[in-house]
């Protein structure tokens, strides 16, 4: 587990990520994480140190969100499998979503597939699914 630890840090470290691939996964998947109700009228805006901040339509839906904080606290935290986020920061305003730079689709070789799919088959099995999803990104990453 260590060596996948280092792993990861090195990488976002090389790469200068300043978010790391749990916080992009809430991102990417917050309208699946609270619903589709819930999404139509509220957005993402940032997540750091463990603080998540959404913004909403009105005073009634921040009001319904500060009564829901926790149960959304936990989902966002069941999503990626350990304790990330700590609190919401609601906030009403422009419910726009936040987007992240959208890469061209690379397709793999079949060797770096298989690097990818033996790496993953070692990690521990609560975060092998983001752990290769990951990995295909860090070889995307490399073809550009």
């Amino acid at each position: 587990m260590q060596q996948l630890d280092n792993l990861i840090d090195h990488l976002t470290r090389k790469r200068r990520w300043s978010i790391s691939a749990e916080m992009v996964f809430i991102i990417r998947h917050y309208s699946e994480i609270v619903g589709p109700n819930l999404n139509k009228h509220t957005s993402l805006k940032w997540i750091k140190k463990g603080v998540a901040c959404i913004h909403c339509r009105n005073a009634m839906w921040s009001y319904a969100l500060k009564n829901m904080e926790q149960q959304l606290i936990e989902k966002m935290n069941s999503s990626i499998g350990y304790e990330a986020i700590k609190r919401l920061i609601i906030r009403i305003g422009n419910i726009s979503t936040i987007s992240l730079k959208e890469t061209p689709i690379i397709e793999l070789t079949h060797e770096e597939l298989a690097w990818i799919e033996l790496l993953a088959s070692k990690a521990p099995s609560k975060i092998k699914e983001q752990f290769r999803s990951f990995l295909v990104s860090y070889k995307e990453l490399q073809h550009q």
